[in-house]
């Protein structure tokens, strides 16, 4: 005895609003992190190491001799295959389309929402204008299983009662023959052939209307759940993914703004000793400045190549599943059909042949071609450093009097110092966390394959809802390590910009010493000149 419950109200079990949007901006003063010590000490390591470059270069060279040799391995083992498909006839083509269609009803998860789900046909499709189109294919896909599955419950609910319908004329029409106590001989003995045929066929119908609605309607359905559940949550996180770089840009533009309003009021400034506050406040300023344009080009370039492609790579995911499951129940039906009504085998053996042969990366990749006709892939735009201009009625003597700074960092103070040190651990924070939530996601992934292969899909729609926040987790997560991997890459670039009036923190511009020692010089004569050190709420 079967209960059947709709989809939609097994659905609202597992739904849960989205995560709150995670703040993804970096901080301009505290999250400017990380000093200027670990770029050093990795400085120094270097330099102790000459041969390092040399050995790495020598395992490329040996990686590249391995790649060719399993290149030659590789094309030659497909030519053996080749030779066994040509003579090994139609058996091990049908067992392998059997085996690939059964495990279609739960195709692997991706365990990584970017590198891994790099190779799919949607994965140029970053431009926002496409994710409308994308949505509503998804829609129709999902709405399509839901069609046939439903399809396939009326049509064993048609075949029970045709089946009934069939019992009784056969009952009604046999005691009317039973009446008459004479036998006509062959007539009669083809009339009671003719009811027993036609009794068969009406349990043949009654077999088929259980196969269809306990082996092909309601399976279709459960499986279909977290795929529902998981390409809804995918639109929703790119969503997410796009307010987290929108208020990265506003974070930008308030920086630049900060920015420009002290370099106008050092300009406006009358001299003495506010004009060395100001002074400080406009380095500051810029810093703040740079800091947040490589965290925002960093966090854009990280969605567009990596957190998106992940995004459409699991819209391809859903969409294969659903494919799979759609032709899976259409060729069991055909089957199971063709099997039990004799006139009617040929028609369902030809639909059974299609929807075996339809491979869902080609519905991808028409699907791709027609949306990339209307639009090109583009890189997500780098926004540049822009000097502030000067206002109007300054004297260039007075502009002239202020340096000139470019797109790194300069030395600002004691303030300065502990920015590596902070970039440093954050860096190394992340990376663990990143580590954990890989770790995390690949045991939810290994339980919902379980859980699909046992056919518990209440269970794989609840481990859907984790796998979906995990992989948001782990996406928030890079986009964080992202921004602060481009803020370390300020100090590694060697002196930063110099500002031409501060003779007392001008370093050593002489042709012997490294960049990365007359940094250190330069901290430790600020060291010298500043006894105390600023409370961290000053930073």
């Amino acid at each position: 005895m079967y209960v059947f419950y709709p989809a939609d109200e097994l659905l609202r079990i597992y739904e849960n609003p989205i995560r709150e949007s995670v703040s993804l901006t970096v901080n301009s003063d505290a999250a400017v992190n990380n000093g200027y010590q670990e770029e050093a000490d990795q400085q120094r390591y270097y330099q102790s190491q000459p041969q390092q470059r040399i050995v790495v270069a020598s395992d490329d060279d040996v990686r590249i001799k391995r790649k060719k040799e399993r290149r030659r391995e590789t094309g030659q083992t497909a030519s053996r295959r080749q030779t066994v498909r040509n003579s090994g006839g139609n058996v091990g083509k049908k067992g392998r389309r059997s085996e690939e269609q059964h495990a279609g009803t739960m195709q692997n998860n991706r365990a990584s929402g970017s590198e891994e789900a790099a190779n799919h046909p949607l994965k140029d499709l970053t431009q926002s204008n496409l994710n409308e189109p994308l949505k509503q294919q998804n829609g129709v896909a999902l709405k399509l299983v839901q069609t046939v599955s439903e399809f396939a419950q009326e049509l064993g609910a048609a075949m029970e009662s045709h089946s009934a319908n069939v019992r009784r004329l056969v009952d009604e029409f046999r005691g009317r023959s039973s009446n008459s106590r004479v036998d006509i001989g062959g007539m009669r003995r083809v009339w009671e052939n003719l009811l027993r045929q036609v009794e068969a066929d009406a349990s043949s119908h009654l077999d088929l209307a259980a196969v269809l609605q306990q082996q092909f309607s309601r399976p279709t359905l459960e499986a279909s759940f977290h795929r529902k559940l998981q390409s809804r949550k995918v639109f929703d996180h790119r969503d997410a993914y796009e307010q987290v770089v929108s208020k990265t840009e506003e974070k930008l533009q308030r920086a630049r703004l900060d920015y420009k309003r002290a370099y106008a009021a050092l300009l406006t400034s009358g001299g003495g000793g506010v004009e060395q506050e100001l002074k400080r406040a406009y380095l500051e300023s810029h810093n703040a400045y740079i800091l947040q344009l490589r965290a925002t080009n960093a966090i854009t370039e990280r969605y567009q190549f990596h957190c998106l492609p992940g995004l459409l790579g699991e819209i391809a995911e859903v969409y294969e599943e659903l494919c799979g499951l759609a032709c899976k129940c259409v060729a069991g039906i055909s089957e199971t059909a063709g099997e039990r009504a004799g006139e009617q085998a040929k028609r369902y053996q030809v639909v059974a042949k299609e929807a075996q042969a339809i491979l869902p990366s080609n519905d991808l990749q028409v699907l791709a071609r027609n949306l990339s006709a209307t639009a090109t892939p583009r890189k997500p735009a780098r926004r540049l450093y822009v000097a502030p201009t000067p206002p109007e009625q300054v004297p260039m003597e007075r502009i002239s009097q202020i340096p000139t700074l470019r797109d790194e960092l300069v030395p600002t103070g004691t303030s300065t110092l502990p920015l590596m040190e902070d970039l440093k651990r954050e860096y190394d924070s992340l990376t663990q966390e990143i580590g954990r939530l890989q770790d995390s996601l690949d045991a939810l992934v290994r339980m919902q394959r379980k859980s699909a292969e046992s056919n518990l899909y209440t269970k794989v729609a609840e481990l859907q809802e984790d796998i979906s926040l995990k992989r948001f987790d782990l996406g928030v997560a890079q986009l964080r390590l992202a921004a602060v991997q481009a803020q370390k890459e300020l100090f590694g670039g060697g002196e930063a910009g110099q500002p031409d009036g501060l003779a007392s923190r001008k370093m050593s511009n002489g042709s012997t010493g490294s960049p990365k020692l007359k940094w250190l010089k330069a901290f430790k004569s600020l060291k010298t000149s500043t006894p105390t050190t600023p409370p961290l709420s000053d930073k």
